[in-house]
């Protein structure tokens, strides 16, 4: 993959200092993850600056980490076209596929061959919107917005504003379950440890 993403960038050979300073930030409090290691990020840079870069690096670690599919959200059919020509020869050596939901295609099962799914922020929404109805909004690696300034669109900025809140809501209910669990896991190894409680489940 790596060879394969090098050969995709031909005599570019190294970042641009703001794109190793934006991949090596840490997280937003102490003890939270990092960029690399999957926090919430949020970047502009100028046309050509080199945003893409960044984007496909973070989408192709969490795959490999996770093993789960990415989501990719672009405003338009052609661009969705574009990058789903360059991911699918980027995810070949993984044996992963491309599921394009644009224009005339629909999003079909996600599959553990799913490697990512390009999608117009209409179709995008639904697919969430599926996700969510079906618990299986876990079964993605991440999301990737390319375009962010569409939120502005007066025709289809509310529809991405409203997906990226669902997410947002999701992913803190998530968070929260999360911890609730594992404080209640600490509790409980606790209570083993004082011969409080049968491991099994019974008290004593």
């Amino acid at each position: 993959l790596a060879q394969q993403y090098a050969g995709s960038l031909g005599d570019t050979g190294s970042l641009y200092d703001w794109q190793a300073e934006v991949l090596n930030l840490p997280g937003p409090c102490a003890g939270s993850r990092s960029v690399l290691d999957g926090a919430n990020l949020v970047y502009c840079a100028p046309t050509s600056g080199g945003k893409s870069l960044v984007a496909e690096l973070l989408l192709l670690r969490r795959i490999c980490e996770t093993n789960r599919p990415a989501l990719l959200v672009t405003p338009f059919n052609a661009l969705c076209s574009h990058k789903a020509a360059h991911l699918r020869t980027l995810l070949a050596p993984l044996c992963k596929e491309v599921m394009q939901c644009h224009g005339g295609h629909q999003a079909g099962p996600i599959t553990e061959r799913t490697g990512v799914i390009v999608a117009t922020i209409e179709k995008a929404h639904m697919l969430v919107d599926r996700l969510l109805l079906e618990k299986g909004l876990g079964g993605l690696s991440c999301v990737v917005v390319d375009e962010l300034h569409m939120v502005g669109d007066e025709d289809r900025g509310y529809l991405l504003e409203l997906m990226l809140t669902k997410l947002r809501l999701a992913t803190r209910a998530a968070k929260k379950q999360r911890s609730q669990q594992q404080q209640q896991q600490r509790e409980r190894l606790s209570q083993q440890q004082q011969g409080l409680v049968d491991p099994h489940g019974c008290s004593p």
